[in-house]
């Protein structure tokens, strides 16, 4: 009886532990696709802040809301603990240094 009641359980916490780390990877993928996005999104809504586009009230929000973005969103890429793979894991060679510029 003993070995089947660690057998079941076992059996149950594996899958809700499997659960449980997926949706904390995702959570963290998810939040870390939106930091890594900011900064590019950021630069080309800067370059189309020019005073001819400056008439288009909603074009105007939405740039400044990227360019404001950009310079808050690295910072928290910069202090995640998954920093470091970004790299090998997004294919992206040289991309810790270009951000730290």
């Amino acid at each position: 009886m003993k070995r089947w009641s660690f057998v079941l359980l076992l059996a149950g916490s594996m899958p809700a532990a499997g659960a449980l780390g997926f949706w904390f990877g995702v959570r963290e993928g998810l939040q870390l696709g939106v930091w890594a996005d900011a900064a590019p999104r950021g630069a080309l809504a800067l370059h189309s802040l020019t005073p001819s586009e400056l008439e288009n009230c909603r074009l105007n929000m939405a740039c400044e809301f990227d360019v404001d973005h950009s310079l808050i969103w690295p910072h928290y890429l910069h202090t995640c603990p998954l920093y470091s793979y970004l790299d090998s894991i997004w294919g992206l060679p040289d991309y810790a240094q270009h951000m730290a510029t």
